[in-house]
């Protein structure tokens, strides 16, 4: 036996998969709300990276879980979280860092720091 399925019919066929995946996924997990600064750091929850901020995630409801922030050469950050099905948890991760702002009127300039090699200048540069 086939089946036949209209293109139009398949997209949304398809369409309600997806809903009913995220809905899957809201109804089995509570929902935590990540952010950091400096925006943009890889979040990592359990030791597996799952994105970068700002990021929000669907966690095992009242589980104690260890989120990991990381931002470059900034120090590590980690915090762990209980997700609550009744609530949205919010928390933001802040780094501790300062700005360096390099110009050079040199062409062929190489900004190393602390051995680290940064480009060449104009630069801005996150230190910890």
């Amino acid at each position: 036996m086939k089946i036949h399925v209209r293109e139009s019919e398949s997209k949304q066929f398809w369409a309600l998969w997806v809903a009913l995946f995220a809905m899957l996924s809201i109804a089995n997990g509570a929902e935590v709300a990540l952010t950091s600064d400096p925006p943009g750091a890889v979040i990592s929850v359990a030791g597996k990276e799952v994105g970068m901020t700002p990021l929000t995630l669907s966690l095992p409801a009242g589980q104690p879980v260890e989120i990991t922030s990381r931002f470059g050469p900034l120090g590590e950050l980690v915090h762990t979280l209980t997700p609550d099905d009744n609530q949205v948890i919010t928390y933001q991760f802040k780094h501790e860092y300062g700005t360096i702002v390099v110009t050079c009127d040199r062409t062929d300039a190489a900004l190393v720091i602390d051995g680290a090699g940064y480009g060449h200048p104009p630069a801005v540069i996150l230190v910890s």
